[in-house]
This record gives C-alpha cells, structure tokens and sequence, in this order.
C-alpha cells in the first residue's frame, strides 16, 4: 500500500473523482467505486496463472503460490485472482480505506469497510444480505474477477459467492491489518518505466454513473412508496422524514433539504428535522449554523448519542475542543463503538486530523425515526 506506484496511480484517482463527489454517500464506497473503475479503465484483465493456478494451489498446503506485486499487475495489465485483489486491496489501503481478504472453496477475493455502523446498514441499504457483517463492522465483498461490467455488478457476483459458502462454513473473512502482523508487508525495490494512469475523463465517466446506477438502485422502490404514505398518511411527518433521510443517504441532498424544511415548517422543534438540516449545514460547511441547530436538539434530547456526537463535530470545527471532548466523553460513557468511530473528537488541536477511523467529513448522523429520540444505546450507533 505505500509503494509510490499504487500511491500515484490510487491518489490520482481519488483527486479526480473527488471533483464530482457525491456528498452524503460513505466515502468508503464512493472512493472503492473510483477505484474500481480505474482498474477498468487501465484495461487490467483477469487471467489464470497456468504456473500456479489458485484453484489448485489453494487445496494443497505444501505448494507455494506465486503473486504479483500490485505494480506487476499494473505493469502486466492481467492477473489471477489473488493478484487482482492485491491490487485492489493495496489501492483502497493506500487511500486509508480498510480491506479484508475472503477465502471460499478454490478462491479468493476481497472485501472492504464501510464507515456505517451495522445497524446503519441495515437501515440505509436496500438489500443488506449483500454485505457482511462481522464483529459490529460491516464489509462489501467485490468479486474482482468479475472485469468490465462495472463496480456493482462485481459487488453483486461477491455476495453470491460469501452468502452461499457461508451458509456452508466455507467462508472465511481476514482482516489485511490483520494479516500484516503475521506477515509484514515487504517493499519493492525494481526500477523500470513509469506505469501511465488511466485516461482521466473515462474513469470519471465511469465512476458517475456507477454511482448513479448505485443510487437509483437504492432508491427506486423506496421513493415512491414514501412519497405514497407521506400524501396519505394520518400522521404524514414520519414518512415526510424518512423519504429526506432516504434522499440525503445517497447524495440527493436537494430534494432531502426539501422535505425536512416541510417537516420543520409542521413543527420547529421536531428533533429530527433539527438534526437532519444541522447535518445538511454541517455538510455545506455552515459551522456556526450545525451547531445551533445541533444545540436545539440537544435540549430536548440531552442523552441522544447522535446528537452528542453531532454536536461534538461542529463544536470541533469551530475550535472548541474542550466542548468536543466533554461531549465524546460522554458518548463514550454509553456507546463505546460509536464513540470510536469519532474518537479524533477527543483529542483536540494537537492531533492534526480532521476525521478518525471509519469517519470521514461526509459520515453524518442522520435520524430516521423520532423512536431514537429516546434511544440512547443500541439505536445511537
């Protein structure tokens, strides 16, 4: 992950992409969907090695496997399936994104970390079987292999692939972190030719409309029936809510703005209209606006975590670490996973960061049901 070639070919691609960003979707997501479709772009084909194949070097213990380095397979345009998600894991590594390898019968593939907590992910995500939920993080498995029909459908062939084998035992899920403590990476010291990036324009044409596919795939269904029961519905301010939590989970912060200023307009102490809209302002960067609004909030919801946690974040930014840090430490006392989540909270000026681990500036804190008014364990996360 930190040879100059996968940081060059990795960091380019995120900075072009970051251009047309998607605010509001994980940040995981978006920049393993850039990545992918670099890999795309690049040409980079998938091939049996005939010397090594994995299928049966996989079941015999006494065989040694032969792998590219990431940069060999950028260099060779091809590789099996071990070397694919090498280089796809090294990419997201070298961007600060988490990864793990997946083995099932005769394969390998890999996964990545998404910032939502599982419950998030059960509640944001239409089908939330195609991920992987371990020990209260939550992978997206990506069958590598699976070359030129685009990042979702890669995602789609990897959650066939776990859930089947895993239904069986046959699937098992290591953590790279992990693995580096057994096997510490080692560098890669050949000189030869600067590998050229892809072209540009096609891979941000590419990851846009991956991710619009993502997001009409996600959203589709729900909205219509959304918009369905916030029409006709006795109590319409629920739905009215959901459908801008909904919109403003995939980037469609316009028409989400829109619905929780016609739920403020109901009621300009509803918890979750204060919220959401401090989360809409804390996202366009309006400091001072998150957290009044956050402030409300916590008035009428003092033990809220998601509030605390809002409200610590825009308190941070505006440079008030002593309010930051009094708030996380009392997130702490509650929900010590979603307190780690924003851990860099605590620590103030001097630690020169803006995001912790699983968090980055887009990972906000919607709230879909006025029941989490109350809920201050289990529904924070």
């Amino acid at each position: 992950a930190r040879d100059p070639v996968v940081l060059r070919f990795a960091k380019n691609v995120i900075g072009w992409t970051d251009e047309a960003a998607f605010a509001g979707i994980d940040a995981n997501l978006l920049g393993a969907i850039a990545l992918h479709e670099a890999i795309t772009s690049q040409g980079i084909r998938y091939v049996v090695d005939p010397t090594t194949p994995y299928i049966e070097y996989s079941g015999d213990s006494s065989l040694i496997d032969f792998l590219q380095f990431p940069r060999q397979t950028l260099e060779f345009g091809a590789g099996d399936c071990d070397d694919l998600s090498t280089l796809y894991t090294a990419l997201l590594e070298s961007v600060g994104i988490e990864t793990s390898f997946l083995t099932i019968p005769d394969h390998l593939y890999m996964a990545f970390l998404l910032s939502a907590s599982p419950e998030e992910a059960r509640e944001r995500y239409h089908r939330p079987e195609d991920l992987i939920i371990e020990d209260e993080k939550v992978w997206l498995p990506v069958e590598v292999t699976t070359r030129d029909a685009g990042f979702l459908r890669a995602w789609q062939e990897g959650a066939k692939r776990w859930r089947e084998h895993s239904a069986t035992g046959q699937a098992a899920l290591y953590r790279t972190h992990d693995s580096w403590q057994v096997y510490e990476p080692v560098g890669f010291t050949e000189s030869g030719a600067q590998i050229p990036l892809p072209e540009r324009a096609r891979v941000i044409t590419r990851y846009r409309s991956e991710v619009e596919r993502f997001i009409e795939q996600e959203t589709f269904e729900r909205v219509p029936e959304l918009e369905e029961l916030a029409r006709t519905a006795s109590d319409p301010a629920p739905h009215i809510n959901r459908l801008g939590v909904l919109y403003a989970q995939f980037g469609l912060l316009a028409k989400a703005r829109a619905q929780f200023e016609r739920l403020a307009s109901r009621d300009a102490d509803d918890i979750r209209a204060l919220l959401n809209l401090g989360n809409l302002a804390y996202l366009d960067g309006d400091w001072v606006a998150a957290r009044n609004r956050f402030q409300r909030a916590a008035e009428l919801s003092p033990d809220n975590t998601r509030v605390m946690v809002s409200l610590a974040r825009a308190q941070y930014e505006l440079e008030d670490y002593g309010s930051s840090r009094s708030l996380i430490r009392r997130v702490q006392a509650i929900d010590r996973h979603l307190a780690q989540r924003y851990s860099y909270l605590g620590l103030g000026a001097a630690s020169g960061t803006r995001a912790g681990p699983g968090a980055s500036h887009a990972d906000v804190l919607w709230l879909s049901s006025a029941a989490r008014v109350t809920d201050s364990v289990a529904a924070a996360g």
